[in-house]
């Protein structure tokens, strides 16, 4: 019995837009659980309690492992997907090549402790190509949250659609504001005031850009303040 070719075609269309949607989902969530997995696993493993000094503190710890394999998972999604237009996925393709580039060029760790995996090796110069890597990382995360995912038709903006803009444009901020944050405290604070280093401020600027990295393609997913048909 043949089927309707339209309906076929429909049916393909809806398979296409969930996945794409579910792509979306699955970046966003894999940014915003990042920092708190590794937490949670360094202390199931080692029963370390600390918070490190940063994230990326993390691959020299036993959670080493699951920070890059998640970074992986984000490069691979963020390589895969593709937008509407070419520039999206040649963004997107950019900025997982910088997210390789943070896991190709780990930080050195900035203290031994009992959290701290002895079988990690240490790259001294890489230190440098690392903190590149990742402030191009989070500053193409946020340009594609403010430039890209505000564009639309104006033939279908909707009011829920200028209300989601707001949300890109917001987490696109906060990422920006983060890394400045984290500038200003590597440049001018963390050595007139030691003592702020036990904040841990790096570590949860990075946790609140990630958030906001997340909440971005959760809403891009339409999780959030999706569109509803109007009666």
């Amino acid at each position: 019995m043949n089927q309707n070719p339209e309906i076929m075609n429909k049916k393909s269309d809806n398979t296409l837009i969930i996945s794409y949607l579910t792509l979306r989902r699955s970046i966003g969530w894999l940014g915003i659980l990042l920092p708190f997995f590794l937490m949670l696993y360094c202390f199931a493993v080692c029963r370390c309690s600390t918070v490190q000094d940063s994230i990326s503190q993390y691959y020299h710890t036993f959670s080493g492992d699951m920070f890059v394999g998640i970074l992986c998972a984000i490069a691979v999604f963020l390589f895969s997907y593709n937008g509407y237009e070419t520039k999206d996925s040649v963004v997107c393709k950019i900025a997982a090549l910088f997210a390789i580039g943070v896991i190709a060029f780990p930080t050195l760790p900035e203290s031994a402790s009992h959290c701290y995996n002895p079988s990690t090796l240490l790259f001294p110069f890489s230190q440098t190509m690392h903190l590149i890597f990742a402030a191009l990382f989070f500053f193409t995360l946020a340009g594609i949250s403010i430039f890209l995912f505000t564009m639309t038709d104006q033939s279908k903006m909707t009011h829920r659609k200028k209300v989601r803009n707001r949300i890109y444009y917001i987490c696109g901020i906060v990422m920006i504001i983060c890394l400045a944050l984290i500038a200003i405290y590597w440049l001018f604070i963390q050595k007139k005031y030691p003592e702020v280093e036990n904040l841990r401020p790096v570590f949860w600027l990075e946790t609140i850009a990630l958030i906001a990295f997340g909440v971005s393609w959760l809403t891009k997913g339409e999780m959030i303040y999706r569109d509803v048909e109007e009666a």
